[in-house]
């Protein structure tokens, strides 16, 4: 927040009336006029704001606290541009992100990224200055690092104090054990699989969950069953779809009937209203399908009559 003698050089600067100098002033100076609610499904807490040397209420249910931390953090950097000669370069990030792996990581940029839960790459990019983060990005990233935008900004580097708030827990990373995969085995056991009468068949995806591997590696050892498993599970679905599809075919040439004999026209429209179903009428084979019963219902109510 400007200092009484840079708010009055800022209004000198942009030429300010007197008037306009007291509404700001009362502004600067008044208390957040907040009032919140508690309730179920909603709960009240305060944000400590540094910069107005105060707390402010927020609610959890409106996402206030993450609006009251843009705010504070981007209003405290405008506050600070008319005292600030040179603007801050990107190598700047740079060095702050580097310093922060430094701190933070031992350097171990893998380990810092996942920390934050980021991709290895996004940070070594930030450390070696090909890209810098956008400012969401870079609000969030002084959120983790407990580090003010102002700080990260204009600051000197040597004194920032970086410590990370709110870690992923390092269980969400386990480390892989790599053991050797038993091809033999797994060749028998997806010969098995294939030959199975297993009804419904299990497609390839379930076939590796049973046995531990991704199809990709099933594939590799054993091309021939698994390809005999995935034919055999798109036949099968191919088959409920064909029943169903005839189950829909039916449906629609009850209501196509009876709407006949109430002398109404065979439209989709007409025909929509009384489906269990509305939305299958989205598919494209079903709406072929509506046009052909319609069509058979006309030719055979014209050859009766």
């Amino acid at each position: 927040m400007l200092s009484k003698e840079a708010f009055e050089q800022w209004c000198w600067q942009l030429g300010l009336s007197d008037q306009a100098k007291a509404v700001i002033t009362q502004i600067r100076t008044s208390p957040p006029a907040r009032h919140v609610q508690s309730s179920a499904d909603n709960v009240s807490r305060t944000y400590p704001s540094i910069k107005m040397g105060c707390a402010i209420q927020f609610e959890s249910h409106r996402d206030e606290l993450p609006f009251a931390y843009v705010t504070h953090a981007l209003g405290a950097v405008v506050a600070r541009l008319p005292v600030v000669s040179v603007e801050p370069k990107r190598e700047r990030i740079r060095q702050v992100v580097s310093d922060a792996v430094e701190h933070l990581a031992d350097g171990n940029i893998a380990a810092f990224a996942r920390s934050l839960g980021l991709p290895r790459g996004t940070v070594e990019n930030w450390c070696q200055g090909k890209r810098i983060p956008e400012m969401d990005m870079l609000l969030r990233l002084c959120y983790r690092l407990d580090l003010s935008l102002c700080e990260v900004l204009y600051q000197e580097g040597e004194t920032l104090q970086p410590s990370l708030r709110d870690p992923v827990p390092p269980a969400l990373f386990p480390s892989r054990k790599r053991t050797a995969i038993d091809k033999e085995r797994i060749f028998h056991l997806l010969e098995q699989e294939a030959s199975m009468a297993e009804n419904p068949p299990p497609s390839l995806k379930e076939v590796g969950l049973r046995l531990g591997y991704q199809p990709t590696i099933l594939y590799k050892i054993n091309q021939t069953a698994c390809h005999a498993i995935a034919k055999r599970h798109t036949a099968y679905r191919r088959l409920l779809r064909e029943k169903r599809l005839q189950g829909y075919r039916e449906e629609i040439r009850q209501i196509a009937l009876y709407l006949q004999a109430e002398q109404m026209s065979l439209t989709q429209k007409h025909i929509s209203r009384y489906l269990a179903q509305p939305a299958i009428l989205r598919d494209p084979k079903v709406r072929s399908l509506l046009r052909e019963v319609c069509h058979e219902v006309k030719t055979s109510s014209g050859e009766k009559s």
